[in-house]
């Protein structure tokens, strides 16, 4: 099942704790699930054991053996991060991007809480951390009967809990407004909580360094969000002005028109783009181009934006337009 990135994550976190199952939370990179697992530990007031099972080898996680001096039969000493007692969450990360040798006892840890002669304590519950095999990761086919062994969460991210998240945790104002005015804005793959929340430090470190390089900030933040996204919020930031609204120019664009003449005269491209970005999302939406298509001021307005925006994005915001059934 689906659940945004936030607080009803944690709470299944809480609820798998306390019932003493197993979790397998899944989404794609930079979504905020290890954070969430963090969170989660905190509020319960347990500890919180991560391992990165994609820098491990099999010895590391079953231990190596030894001869008992006692009656000379063969054991095995578990790993020092393992723990003994206590209470916690023991996270494994990168559970279906690891090598076949180390899925084996991975999956014995996490489903039937022992490996060789190690017992995990009652007192922690296991969970692991994936990415979607149906997103280009390069990742092993886990087995179904496994897979049945945990509660399986899809992780989403949404704007509005990374908002409220961010504005608790010392996310850049800048940040919060620019994601606030961007529709969608977690839909293009570099773009996500984790890409914004290290773009939000960049941009503290820039302010207190007094660093007034623009091309330098550009390149970091476009760095982390990518090229178009970047642009156009260091241009935000710098000059106040932020990307229009989707609504705003399907339905207002008479009120709008003059700046984005404006934009497209003074070549503010990632302005542009940034706007044209909202209107192409706002259409992957079937009940907003029906209610485009049966409007002809809507219409109207959509075929003015166009017509004002550079050839190249212009063209590629008409093709979507009539692909969705919102323009003819």
């Amino acid at each position: 099942m689906k659940v945004k990135a936030g607080n009803g994550i944690v709470d299944v976190i809480r609820l798998a704790y306390a019932a003493g199952k197993p979790v397998m939370l899944e989404g794609r990179h930079g979504v905020g699930k290890s954070q969430l697992i963090e969170q989660a530990a905190k509020e319960l007031g347990i500890e919180c054991i991560v391992r990165d099972l994609s820098l491990m080898e099999p010895s590391d996680l079953t231990g190596l053996p030894y001869k008992d001096p006692v009656n000379g039969r063969t054991k095995f000493s578990p790993p020092s991060f393992l723990p003994d007692s206590g209470k916690g969450l023991l996270v494994f990360e990168e559970l279906n991007r690891a090598e076949k040798c180390m899925m084996a006892p991975c999956l014995q840890l996490l489903t039937a809480r022992t490996l060789n002669d190690y017992h995990l304590p009652k007192g922690y519950l296991c969970i692991c951390a994936t990415n979607p095999s149906t997103d280009g990761y390069e990742t092993q086919e886990m087995d179904a009967a496994l897979l049945s062994r945990f509660i399986r969460v899809t992780v989403e991210a949404d704007v509005k809990e990374f908002l409220k998240w961010g504005d608790s945790n010392g996310v850049h104002p800048a940040i919060t407004r620019f994601l606030r005015n961007t529709v969608d804005i977690f839909t293009v793959p570099e773009s996500n909580p984790r890409a914004w929340t290290w773009a939000s430090d960049i941009l503290h470190t820039h302010e207190k360094a007094g660093n007034g390089c623009e091309g330098l900030l550009t390149v970091t933040i476009s760095g982390l969000v990518g090229d178009a996204l970047g642009t156009a919020f260091v241009q935000s930031y710098l000059n106040g002005e932020e990307p229009i609204l989707a609504n705003a120019i399907i339905r207002e664009y008479d009120r709008n028109q003059g700046t984005v003449q404006q934009w497209a005269t003074m070549k503010k491209t990632d302005l542009l783009n940034a706007s044209a970005h909202n209107v192409l999302v706002a259409l992957q939406n079937v009940d907003v181009c029906a209610e485009v298509g049966n409007s002809e001021s809507m219409r109207t307005n959509l075929a003015a934006f166009i017509s004002d925006l550079p050839a190249e994005i212009g063209k590629r915001l008409m093709k979507a337009a009539k692909q969705a059934g919102a323009l003819p």
